[in-house]
């Protein structure tokens, strides 16, 4: 949790641990937790940030009924969730991409990534399975916002301010927006290697 993400979440402060994704059948999904929520207290604990969570967990008996607070589109939630154990997935790796980059947009000229769509070849090229959607970053420039805030090659862009996105015109429109916002920075989910993670980005100048 950086501040340009608990800004972009409405939350005020850089505090909790941010969930990229839910296990279909694990003991969050029973609890109705969701990609996106932010875990501020677990069995009454504070999560002042994303590595104490892991602590907290392990330290609470499997099969424990635990209360937790989320922060989930701009409020404060409660839940009950179930404690469990749970198995270790296999991470896929992948390859960067050879994909020929798109034209200039706002994309490139803002945040400085070059952006593909996500063909069955370059699927082939960097081991995705069938289920992820998105647009793949093809480059992406030095010294430009995208590399300052950790953006690599390779990743895929599946959600842009909280918005799925299956073009490069779709990231391009929403970055565009992005810009015009005070302070400019925007969201994205990015699926790396297998991995879901959530990244804010500052949004450069035209």
């Amino acid at each position: 949790m950086t501040p340009e993400i608990a800004q972009s979440l409405g939350l005020g402060q850089p505090t909790g641990a941010l969930i990229a994704s839910v296990q279909a059948d694990g003991p969050a999904a029973a609890a109705n937790l969701q990609q996106g929520d932010v875990i501020l207290t677990f069995d009454g604990q504070t999560v002042a940030e994303t590595r104490e969570l892991p602590r907290i967990v392990a330290a609470t008996p499997a099969g424990k009924r635990v209360d937790l607070v989320v922060w989930r589109e701009g409020a404060r939630k409660s839940l009950t969730l179930t404690v469990a154990k749970m198995k270790d997935e296999p991470q896929v790796a992948s390859n960067e991409t050879t994909q020929t980059p798109t034209a200039d947009g706002p994309a490139r000229r803002l945040l400085g990534v070059q952006l593909s769509a996500l063909t069955d070849d370059m699927r082939q090229q960097l081991g995705l399975t069938d289920d992820i959607r998105g647009v793949v970053i093809v480059d992406v420039a030095d010294g430009s916002p995208a590399a300052n805030d950790g953006l690599q090659q390779g990743d895929i862009i599946e959600q842009v301010a909280r918005r799925k996105v299956s073009s490069p015109a779709d990231v391009d429109r929403l970055v565009e927006q992005a810009a015009s916002k005070n302070p400019p920075s925007i969201l994205l989910l990015v699926n790396r290697q297998g991995n879901e993670i959530f990244l804010a980005v500052k949004v450069g100048k035209a």
